[in-house]
């Protein structure tokens, strides 16, 4: 058996093999044109060990006449397969294609050699070329370059996955159809790759029915590079031990040399496929370690604002994206909501996606990223099976323009997902793109759901101050009442006793003055209740909605709320601290969450007060301490300035740099006996600051005094999530 026979044999079980692959995995019509190829070929491959075997020519043109069966096919059905990968439609020249084939098929069986005969050459009959076979070459010549033209016209627009599936098919058809063409060649007289071009064909077969069938390629440089490893490393052990036979015919050690190179051959390709691997991937497994450093330190942000704004950043960043979006589960309506996004201007589609969508659905449901040309060839499969669930899935991807959709699933619970866009450079998410997205998703869903409970934590802080408040503030709040209605009725008798007994004591000017100063005390003292009464509504309500406000309002209601809290408080013979509120009166509304900032600005004054009391029992002086709160307003460029300082016992210099601190609740100034703050603690007033988009900074000397400082931005924009 000569080496023709053998490149026949091998390409014509390899593609008959791959052929019944396809047929039994594919279900698209694409599979099946492929697998309709692959037996051309392989028929073509059969014809060709006849022709190797023949011992006389009748045989060796029976088995050209073979082989051209498949032969004559082979073009067409390429071109055929080509119009279906490309979507192009060229229905004219489909019909010509394979009308020719019939036609060239039907005169190659006739007895007057019009394409079929042979010479006696390479020590077998070898098909000599005919005016008419000339004509079928150059058909098929025609066909199998119009189908790489629109190959490559095709790869120019495709990205990511499809652009890395006509790389492959693109290379594959091109070893094979190099390979097949040059069996050509000798027909013409002309020696070239005669007759190793067959083994080409094997090689062919082999890359593009996996670049078809499977849906996660390899990149193209990673798939030729082991391709070539593996091509050197193995003809280097078999040919060593094979060259070595011929030269001494000692056949049993060139057996043993085989042996021994055979198993040193597999760690070698091994060794020198990852050397080359890490030399293509440099930088996209560096990419992948800067997205493992991402997410190891997302555990430790609890703004979700924040959180959400870097995953998208650094994915976008990382990868090089074209657009990436993060959507985040909406607790209260269970919907998802857009709550980050790296080009806005890109983003045309919906923000809100109700829970009961067929997306929402699916993602829950994931064990890995959602693909969208997965999704896409999972449609074309089931064209002829009606299935809404993949054809919705598929179509709100598209909208969302979504290359891959990667889950954030905690407890089995789906609490955010990203939707990435293409890559900028086209090129394909490789399976360890996906796995390190994977692991980034886990620990994305475990910092939100840890941002999710530190929010909840917060809230609860600020209601159970709220509600600690207003118990505390009840007792003042009788007194005060209690005063003001003292006051309004007694002034309220003094009137009655005017009117009833002592009227004509006086004249009408008289009388109408003292009732005038009587009235004006009771309007007075409504006043004083009405302002209690606001601060308490205040202080009751839980507002969570951004509104433009008052500043000054915020703050002297806070003031109030501090007054009547600590009415009743003993302080040890100190006077009463003095608050001094200083601001212009040009100060523009600021947009604010008002029941928070009042929670701020409350919680400040009591921990000053604190300071203040406690001062006041450590100082020895002739005459009772006086403390002072004093709050200063200012406004410089862009921004409103709040400075609240007071002459209290301060903070130590160890404490200043843990105020911050989250669940630290030590206060500096306590001590037995002093009545607590709001309890909202420094690191939750400044979460409140900076959401905001403000910053609280702290200052003191101890035994001295402590200055707070709050900059709160004039044009802020509350966040839509």
């Amino acid at each position: 058996m000569n080496t023709f026979a053998i490149a026949g044999i091998s390409c014509g079980i390899s593609c008959m093999i791959l052929a019944l692959i396809t047929l039994a995995f594919g279900r698209l019509k694409i599979h099946r044109l492929l697998a309709f190829f692959n037996i051309a070929v392989a028929i073509w491959g059969f014809g060709g060990f006849i022709v190797g075997i023949a011992n006389n020519e009748p045989t060796a043109i029976f088995g050209w006449k073979f082989a051209h069966i498949g032969g004559m096919f082979v073009s067409i059905l390429f071109f055929h397969l080509v119009c279906i990968f490309c979507t192009i439609h060229r229905r004219w020249l489909l019909i010509f294609g394979y009308l020719q084939a019939i036609v060239f098929n039907f005169i190659s069986w006739i007895p007057d050699k019009l394409i079929t005969k042979a010479r006696f050459v390479y020590g077998l009959y070898y098909n000599d070329a005919t005016i008419v076979f000339s004509l079928a070459v150059f058909s098929y010549v025609l066909l199998v370059s119009l189908s790489f033209w629109e190959l490559l016209n095709f790869l120019k627009e495709s990205k990511g996955f499809k652009r890395e599936q006509a790389l492959y098919i693109i290379f594959g058809f091109l070893c094979g159809f190099v390979g097949g063409t040059s069996t050509f060649l000798p027909e013409f007289k002309i020696d070239f790759l005669y007759p190793f071009g067959n083994f080409g064909i094997v090689l062919y077969s082999l890359i593009v029915t996996y670049a078809i069938l499977r849906y996660r390629l390899l990149d193209i440089n990673i798939a030729l590079t082991r391709a070539g490893i593996f091509a050197i490393v193995y003809t280097l052990v078999l040919g060593i031990p094979f060259w070595f036979g011929i030269k001494t015919g000692l056949w049993v050690y060139s057996t043993i040399i085989m042996a021994v190179l055979a198993t040193t051959g597999p760690f070698a390709f091994i060794y020198l496929s990852r050397k080359a691997e890490a030399r293509f991937l440099k930088e996209e497994r560096r990419a992948h370690e800067l997205l493992k450093q991402a997410s190891r330190g997302m555990i430790h942000i609890h703004s979700k604002k924040k959180l959400l704004d870097l995953i998208d950043h650094i994915t976008t960043k990382t990868l090089k994206l074209d657009n990436a979006e993060v959507f985040l589960l909406d607790e209260n309506s269970g919907s998802f909501k857009l709550s980050a996004v790296r080009f806005r201007s890109k983003y045309q589609y919906s923000e809100i996606i109700s829970n009961d969508d067929t997306l929402i659905q699916k993602l829950s449901t994931m064990e890995e990223p959602l693909v969208y040309e997965e999704v896409k060839l999972k449609k074309q499969e089931l064209e002829n099976e009606p299935n809404d669930r993949i054809h919705e899935i598929e179509s709100q991807m598209r909208r969302l323009k979504a290359a891959i959709i990667v889950p954030a699933i905690s407890n089995g619970r789906l609490v955010a997902f990203l939707a990435l866009g293409e890559k900028t450079s086209k090129r394909m998410y490789s399976q360890e793109d996906l796995s390190t997205l994977w692991a980034l998703s886990y620990q994305a869903a475990l910092a939100i759901d840890n941002a999710f409970l530190y929010e909840k934590e917060k809230m609860r802080l600020a209601e159970q101050s709220r509600r600690q408040a207003l118990a505390d503030m009840a007792p003042g709040a009788s007194h005060q009442f209690n005063n003001r209605l003292t006051t309004i009725s007694v002034t309220a008798d003094n009137l009655l006793d005017l009117v009833k007994n002592d009227a004509h004591n006086f004249s009408k000017e008289q009388l109408m003055d003292t009732v005038s100063e009587e009235l004006e005390i009771i309007k007075g003292e409504v006043a004083k209740g009405k302002q209690i009464t606001a601060a308490i509504l205040q202080k009751a309500q839980v507002k969570l909605e951004f509104d433009k406000v008052d500043i000054t309002k915020v703050i002297q209601n806070a003031i109030n709320l501090t007054r009547l809290r600590r009415t009743r408080e003993s302080l040890g013979g100190a006077k009463a601290p003095e608050f001094v509120f200083n601001y212009p009166n040009d100060l523009p509304l600021l947009t604010l969450c008002e029941g928070t900032m009042q929670d701020v600005f409350e919680n400040m004054f009591n921990n000053a007060y604190d300071a203040i009391v406690i001062h006041g029992k450590r100082k020895i002086e002739p005459l009772p301490y006086q403390g002072k709160i004093t709050i200063t307003i200012s406004r410089k460029d862009n921004s409103v300035i709040i400075v609240v300082e007071d002459n209290g016992i301060g903070i130590q210099k160890d404490n200043l740099h843990k105020l911050f601190t989250e669940l630290f609740t030590t206060k500096a100034t306590a001590e037995k006996g002093v009545v607590g703050g709001s309890g909202l603690g420094l690191a939750v007033m400044r979460s409140f600051v900076e959401g905001h988009g403000g910053t609280i900074t702290v200052d003191s000397e101890y035994t001295k005094w402590t200055r707070l400082t709050i900059t709160l931005p004039i044009d802020f924009k509350p966040s839509k999530q």
